[in-house]
């Protein structure tokens, strides 16, 4: 056995481009399997015969699990280095796509896509800091401009290549490619990383596990809360936002917290900042979801029309992103987040008349053309705002908070959609979790699910110019 599998005496490096290449894939399946099952949702309620507001649980369990612990996870990998999270983040992020895969029940599916939340948490915390360990500062813009750039082309192919392959072999199969490629990835990080990981490190304080468990169960029970707030159950709101004062003063006397509470208290820019991440990842993400189930239950789209809807905005998000970074680096950078915020409003308001009034479709595509134009001029200068107004030693801490205000804003987004899901469900049809129901019923309540969700986008992209304006006053203060 040693003659076939010889000891090295000295640890395995793989080459740089291997890492890149295998850390580029699964940033690529990551946002690929989150956009892509949003053209999905209507054939996976067919399936399992479930109205609107179990499809929305069976996206939001993934981005609920993400969020809530993404910060730990965040933390966790400072501490026992990223490749111990990366690899066992890979397996479990392919396994809950294969459970999804098996299609048992909608109940097994939501728990697997729990699984994948839990999988993808590990990898979004532990992507940015091995690219940054690998590669030499003067490479780490380029590398890391790269790796976003993937990103976004994940974001861009979900929905066309998702609604492709639903049509083509059924939904299933969006999950087993995923699943597959996950694993084959997950093989050769195994082998090519083991000699990667760092030795186990003495840290003088131990590991902020009651912060850690009290963030988990205020954020959870904020967003769980939110989603079940027409029912008994959201009474947990309350009980997470009281948990979540209670992680602020826990995190105030810790002697290595999580979250530096003086980044919330001391840094007005970073904390308006991280609120109108909040407020543009929210509106963005219950709009494609909502657009989704509009186009194919009101309008008669295919899942792969649906998706060519979506890519629309994702498109232009592709295009106009790198130019607004090219514009944040000669002028305020918070003045060209509020030009980014004012134009996906637009696009916004253009949406919810387009639905109201019936407009013709291809206004549907206008719409989204004008918000992926406003959401690429914003992401980048916003992104940047956030990472230069700390100081380097609180970069890893920026970086977490970010990814997880991204994915909270996601969730909590999506959450507030459920709840109008819910409510009109009871109306329409006096059960909030109905499953098969006469076309023409169906249409009726597509269309006023819609104007509700998309009123609300508008309203919420307009709390976001206004939120921008007070960045963009305070970084004037700032600059001086």
């Amino acid at each position: 056995m040693s003659l076939l599998f010889p000891k090295r005496e000295k640890p395995f490096v793989p080459s740089k481009m291997i890492i890149l290449l295998i850390l580029s894939v699964s940033s690529f399946l990551n946002p690929f399997i989150s956009t892509s099952v949003n053209t999905a949702l209507p054939s996976i309620g067919k399936t399992f015969g479930v109205g609107e507001v179990t499809q929305m649980w069976v996206v939001n369990a993934f981005l609920f699990t993400s969020s809530v612990l993404l910060l730990s996870f965040g933390k966790w990998a400072d501490r026992v280095g990223p490749y111990r999270l990366f690899i066992p983040g890979l397996f479990l992020f392919g396994l809950g796509n294969a459970g999804s895969a098996l299609g048992l029940s909608v109940g097994f599916m939501i728990a697997s896509r729990v699984v994948q939340g839990l999988g993808s948490a590990m990898l979004y915390a532990s992507v940015f800091p091995i690219l940054t360990k690998t590669f030499p500062k003067e490479k780490r813009g380029l590398i890391l401009g790269v790796n976003l750039a993937i990103v976004s082309i994940g974001l861009t192919a979900g929905p066309f290549l998702g609604g492709i392959i639903t049509d083509a072999m059924g939904w299933h199969w969006m999950f087993w490619v995923v699943s597959a490629l996950s694993f084959v990835l997950w093989g050769f990080a195994f082998v090519l990383f083991k000699d990667l990981k760092e030795p186990p490190k003495v840290h003088p304080h131990p590991f902020d596990v009651r912060g850690a468990v009290v963030y988990t169960l205020g954020m959870g029970g904020v967003i769980g809360g939110l989603t079940e707030l027409t029912t008994p159950w959201g009474f947990l709101f309350l009980v997470g936002a009281i948990l979540l004062v209670v992680f602020y003063h826990i995190e105030k006397k810790t002697d290595e917290p999580m979250l530096d509470t003086s980044l919330l208290t001391e840094n007005k820019l970073f904390l308006l900042s991280n609120l109108s991440c909040w407020y543009i990842y929210a509106a963005s993400f219950i709009c494609i979801v909502v657009l989704s189930l509009y186009a194919q239950n009101f309008l008669g789209y295919s899942a792969s029309e649906a998706g060519l809807l979506l890519m629309v905005q994702a498109i232009m998000m592709s295009i106009t992103t790198p130019l607004s970074g090219r514009l944040s680096d000669k002028h305020n950078q918070s003045l060209v987040t509020l030009f980014g915020q004012v134009i996906y409003a637009i696009g916004s308001l253009l949406l919810f008349l387009c639905v109201y009034f019936e407009w013709a479709p291809y206004w549907l595509y206008i719409s989204m053309t004008v918000c992926g134009i406003g959401y690429g001029s914003l992401l980048t200068p916003l992104s940047n705002t956030i990472m230069s107004s700390v100081g380097k030693h609180q970069l890893g801490t920026a970086s977490a908070t970010l990814s997880s205000m991204r994915q909270i804003g996601q969730s909590s987004g999506l959450s507030l959609g459920m709840v109008v899901t819910a409510f009109l469900s009871a109306k329409f049809f006096g059960n909030r979790f109905v499953g098969e129901v006469p076309v023409e019923l169906k249409k009726a309540f597509a269309q006023s699910h819609s104007q509700v969700i998309f009123f609300i986008v508008f309203v919420l992209s307009v709390l976001a110019i206004v939120n921008g304006y007070l960045t963009y006053k305070h970084s004037l203060k700032t600059d001086r």
